[in-house]
């Protein structure tokens, strides 16, 4: 008999004939580990997860209010187009217990600015004991603010984490009970808007990591409005999101009355 299934014979059934019966499909392992009550965070990035499995998840974080933090990043389902984006905003703007959320695309900048700078220093920096070939000038002339825009405009559109914002932006008509302090969405398709929106919307948000987010030049002086507006937030991380020379000055100038604040613009 198999495991998966078994077969048993029916009782008022015809001679020769079976009931086919299939146990239910089990949960996903990792939605198994919110059952423990002692679990406060859980760390699920850089992994392979599909919709099945963050689905699962994120139901279990609507039942299980122990769940203080939550790390997803770069995560299969998340550059899909799976609606469990959608569930997570709902989940977030309900919940009263998490306060650590990072469902990036990409890696750290930090990680990512001490790799440009070590590629700064040489070739051998990167490639010990091997010579690399320079680029061609018109290979280095090439604009990254360039091949961002491509990637914004393309696969980045309507992934989970995409779907997760444009909820939350959604919710912003209504008052929130969302006890959310850290918000990692590095990488992401977020809208111009967006961002004042979600600063204004989660009351207890301290720290929002934007970086390599697309918001362009009007999504920081949306973020430097935002900032004008509440003295909860404490760190802001705009990295690779098109500061320039015009927006950076009113970024700078909402900054004038702040204090401790930690401001990323690599």
């Amino acid at each position: 008999m198999c495991g998966l299934c078994s077969v048993a014979r029916e009782n008022n059934a015809p001679h020769g004939a079976h009931v086919l019966v299939v146990p239910p499909r089990p949960r996903p392992r990792a939605a198994t580990v919110l059952d423990a009550e002692h679990i406060r965070g859980l760390d699920l990035s850089h992994n392979c997860l599909g919709d099945r499995s963050l689905r699962a998840i994120v139901q279990g974080l609507s039942r299980h209010h122990h769940v203080a933090w939550l790390r997803l990043q770069q995560n299969d389902a998340l550059s899909s187009g799976s609606s469990v984006g959608v569930t997570l905003a709902d989940v977030l703007h309900r919940s009263t217990s998490l306060t650590h959320l990072d469902i990036s695309l990409r890696g750290s900048s930090g990680a990512r600015a001490a790799a440009t700078a070590g590629a700064g220093a040489g070739d051998t920096a990167r490639h010990p004991g091997k010579r690399v070939r320079p680029r061609s000038k018109a290979k280095a002339g090439r604009s990254g603010a360039a091949r961002k825009r491509k990637t914004a405009a393309g696969k980045d559109d309507g992934s989970a984490v995409a779907q997760f914002v444009s909820k939350l932006v959604a919710h912003a008509g209504s008052s929130s009970v969302a006890a959310c302090v850290s918000l990692g969405l590095i990488g992401s398709h977020v809208p111009p808007a967006a961002p004042r929106t979600l600063i204004q919307h989660l009351p207890y948000l301290t720290s929002l990591d934007l970086s390599s987010s697309f918001v362009g030049a009007f999504g920081v002086q949306a973020c430097a409005k935002a900032l004008a507006t509440t003295t909860a937030l404490t760190s802001l991380n705009l990295s690779f999101c098109g500061v320039n020379d015009y927006n950076s000055s009113v970024l700078f100038e909402a900054l004038q009355v702040r204090h401790n604040f930690a401001l990323g613009v690599w």
